[in-house]
């Protein structure tokens, strides 16, 4: 399988969602090229959280935390509670439930994908 020469970008600060958004298409060719890496999922996760799609954004955190495995040594996955692309979602019910009743099995960190 080839991996790409450098997945750091998907661990990096934005300044906005329009950003994330605009990353939509190379995060989707990261998960074709490396389909077990959980960063890509992650950040797809969270242009569906800035597009308030609740259903696209629980999918794509379970893929990034069934992946979990997979990060880079020494990264940790970030936690979608803290993360400021959700905070709309977070005052969503299925959204809550799905990120709460998970979380127990997530190795977090308090960082973001923006």
């Amino acid at each position: 399988m080839q991996r790409l020469p450098d997945r750091s970008i998907t661990s990096e600060w934005h300044t906005g969602l329009p950003v994330i958004w605009a990353r939509h298409p190379m995060f989707n060719y990261g998960v074709s090229i490396d389909p077990n890496y959980p960063l890509f999922y992650y950040n797809i996760a969270c242009v569906y959280g800035g597009k308030d799609d609740v259903e696209k954004a629980i999918s794509y955190l379970q893929k990034a935390f069934a992946n979990k495995a997979h990060v880079i040594p020494g990264e940790k996955m970030p936690d979608p509670r803290m993360d400021d692309s959700f905070a709309r979602l977070m005052k969503n019910d299925r959204f809550i439930r799905a990120v709460t009743s998970t979380h127990a099995v997530w190795a977090v960190a308090k960082i973001s994908c923006r």
